[in-house]
Order: C-alpha cells, then sequence, then structure tokens
C-alpha cells in the first residue's frame, strides 16, 4: 500500500508541478469539491467529454475531432424481465428516496 501511494505521490508531484511534501499534506484520503481541487492545483479546468476531445484536438494541431459514445441497448430478454419484474408501490420508492422508514422497532434518538 505505501509503494503504491508513493507512486502516486511521485506522479502527482511531477506531473503537476507540487513540492512532494505538499503532494503528502493534501493527499490524505480527503475528498475535495471541484473547486478546492482547482484551487489545491490538482485540476486545470471543469469540463466533460467534448471539452476534453476539444483539447485534445488542438493539442494535436485539428479541429475536427469526433467523440462516440456507445450504448449498450438492453437485450429483448432484459426488456422483458424487467417488464414483467414486481413493482415497488410508488409510495415505497418516495418513502425509500426519502430515507423514510415506518417499520415499528425501537429508535436511539440522540440531541447535543
Amino acid at each position: 500500500m505505501d509503494e503504491s501511494y508513493s507512486e502516486f505521490v511521485d506522479v502527482i508531484s511531477e506531473g503537476r508541478d507540487i513540492p512532494e511534501d505538499r503532494v503528502r499534506e493534501i493527499a490524505d484520503g480527503r475528498i475535495y469539491s471541484g473547486s478546492q481541487a482547482k484551487d489545491l492545483g490538482l485540476v486545470d479546468s471543469f469540463g466533460g467529454l467534448d471539452e476534453a476531445s476539444a483539447i485534445a484536438g488542438k493539442l494535436a494541431g485539428t479541429n475536427d475531432t469526433i467523440v462516440v459514445r456507445y450504448v449498450q441497448e438492453p437485450t429483448l430478454i432484459e426488456t422483458l424481465m424487467a417488464r414483467f419484474a414486481p413493482q415497488e408501490p410508488q409510495a415505497q420508492q418516495i418513502m425509500d428516496a426519502a430515507g423514510l422508514n415506518l417499520e415499528p422497532k425501537p429508535y436511539y434518538l440522540y440531541q447535543p
């Protein structure tokens, strides 16, 4: 684990031109928002696949880049299985999404 972490630190330090001790300080397993990562110099910009393709094309000296997205359509059997699968009642789906549980059991309430 330590060896992999050291390799990771080296790659970030060299690729981002950040001193190794600084990388070790910020690369401790925390999760950063996009803005925080940008402020720390860990990302250059925000964007998706289309922006990345445009930048790659610019670096390659062409404006003719195409992003191909492959979508695997469900098979007939998968479609039929999904259609005939038992459905949860809509009220249960809403309760699950809201994190509500009406199961009768003792609950521990904590108030600081």
